[in-house]
């Protein structure tokens, strides 16, 4: 069986995630004012995989149909999983803009 990535695995990312942010403690032993903040940075950050692989599973989807439909060429194939491909990584990069603008300090 080819190694996938299973439930357990997104349950174990998880919570090495949420480990690391209840583990950032500041000197005097309290949780840091701004928790609510990285937690959503994180969670933001968790869904960038997932965009990208959602393009080129959306544009492969849209191929295969007009493929199928259409008869189009094997070339509008490729071109459609590209620009499904191009958007997962526009998507991707507003992410990290929305991240970048979450004051962490």
């Amino acid at each position: 069986m080819a190694d996938v990535f299973s439930f357990p695995d997104a349950i174990t990312l998880f919570v090495v995630g949420v480990s690391i942010v209840i583990l950032y403690i500041d000197t005097e032993g309290s949780m840091p004012h701004n928790i609510y903040a990285w937690v959503k940075a994180y969670g933001i950050a968790l869904f960038i995989p997932v965009s990208l692989a959602s393009g080129v599973f959306a544009g492969y989807f849209i191929a295969e149909f007009f493929k199928k439909e259409f008869h189009a060429p094997e070339y509008v194939f490729y071109i459609i999983i590209g620009l499904g491909a191009l958007a997962g990584i526009v998507e991707a990069v507003r992410l990290i803009r929305i991240i970048s603008k979450i004051r962490l300090d």
